[in-house]
């Protein structure tokens, strides 16, 4: 593990989630060793301590904690310019600048020798700029939604969405390298307004580093739209990489007990079911009477509708007003923390909005699923999409 590094594309402390996600789903209790200045060590730790060691219990009606990270990261602290033998047959030379792996004596990995030979700025500013100018396509009086990916942090491009009303642009759960989804669809970053984040799971911030460091670099503060408790999660997990986190960001704080009225428009959230205790968020934004939906991840079933009648999680009524709603969706093990598709169904029969599944990469044509950089738009409260 190298220092912080952070540009433009991320920074090199994102990725491991998910990593041990997969090594959880399938059972193996195989450690990872974690190689590099303890201070170092121990943020990736704290930072992934947030989210692997919380799960729902057994019946799924509340989060638990459980130590599961213990068991599969092993932390080795190292000297600077110390080596750490880890089999017969494997060196890693450690040092403040550089790591060498050699295998049988053979040089295999130099991060040093790995680096991009190309400023990273100038890559951006060049990709970037020919849309600096550009006008923001919008269509007067209406909500319109961009989804710049619909998968996981398993699979295809994490679920994220950009969201345009009045003279807002907002970008839902920014993904990794955020400014090439940008340049697909030909849109400045200067242009967003805002960043709604709905909770702090790797495939959901994944994207944050690289907008950060953008705002650092030109002295641009990002609005970030959340609750205070997923907000003061950010500044825990990203205060390491950016010491002046709070000064980069303005916090619009919004609760669930009322609609956040916002640049002529409404936000709401709920608080979903799912397995955070800092929280994970749903999201509607209404504007015009026109009203979208966004689920969040969550895990809703017919049998917890009936049982917390009172939940909005749970709570068909939530998407009452809405004219188009996207909501995540499980297809393959109705064991996880997210929705199984025969439950959506169930969903689909109480809400008169169509409902469009995100967070798979693939359903095998079980249920519409939301499309790549396609553009739906709600006006004068009817459907259309480009």
């Amino acid at each position: 593990m190298l220092p912080p590094i952070t540009s433009e594309a991320g920074d090199n402390y994102t990725g491991d989630e998910f990593v041990l996600w997969n090594k959880i789903y399938h059972q193996d209790q195989t450690p990872y060793y974690y190689i590099g200045f303890k201070q170092y060590v121990k943020y990736l730790y704290q930072r992934l301590k947030l989210t692997i060691n919380q799960t729902f219990n057994e019946e799924k009606t509340r989060v638990i904690r459980k130590n599961r990270l213990k068991k599969i990261f092993r932390a080795i602290p190292v000297k600077f310019e110390s080596f750490h033998y880890i089999t017969d047959h494997v060196k890693i030379y450690y040092g403040i600048s550089n790591i060498q792996i050699y295998y049988k004596e053979n040089l295999i990995y130099s991060w040093r020798e790995n680096c991009p030979s190309v400023s990273i700025n100038v890559v951006i500013k060049k990709m970037l700029n020919p849309f600096e100018n550009r006008k923001t396509r919008y269509i007067a009086d209406s909500i319109m939604v961009t989804p710049l990916g619909r998968g996981n942090g398993f699979n295809g491009r994490s679920s994220n969405f950009i969201i345009q009303y009045a003279n807002r642009v907002i970008w839902v759960d920014p993904m990794a390298e955020p400014l090439l989804a940008l340049k697909r669809i030909k849109l400045h970053w200067n242009k967003i307004t805002d960043y709604f984040i709905s909770h702090i799971h790797e495939d959901h911030i994944e994207g944050l580093s690289a907008i950060l460091k953008l705002a650092l670099l030109r002295n641009h503060r990002i609005n970030i739209i959340t609750t205070q408790k997923i907000f003061n999660k950010l500044n825990q997990i990203f205060s390491f990489l950016f010491p002046d986190f709070l000064h980069l960001v303005n916090h619009i704080n919004i609760t669930p007990e009322s609609p956040l009225p916002y640049h002529q428009g409404y936000l709401s959230i709920r608080f979903n079911h799912h397995v955070l205790k800092s929280g994970t968020l749903g999201l509607k934004v209404k504007y015009k009477n026109n009203c979208f939906a966004l689920s969040g991840d969550t895990y809703y079933s017919e049998e917890f509708e009936k049982k917390y009648p009172d939940h909005p999680a749970f709570s068909p009524d939530w998407y009452r007003e809405a004219h188009l709603v996207f909501h995540e969706a499980e297809f393959f093990n109705k064991h996880t923390s997210h929705t199984f598709y025969t439950e959506l169904k169930k969903l689909q029969e109480k809400v008169k909005a169509p409902i469009l599944t995100y967070h798979n990469s693939a359903n095998r044509f079980l249920l519409p699923a939301v499309k790549e950089y396609k553009t739906y738009i709600i006006k004068k409260e009817k459907l259309y999409c480009s």
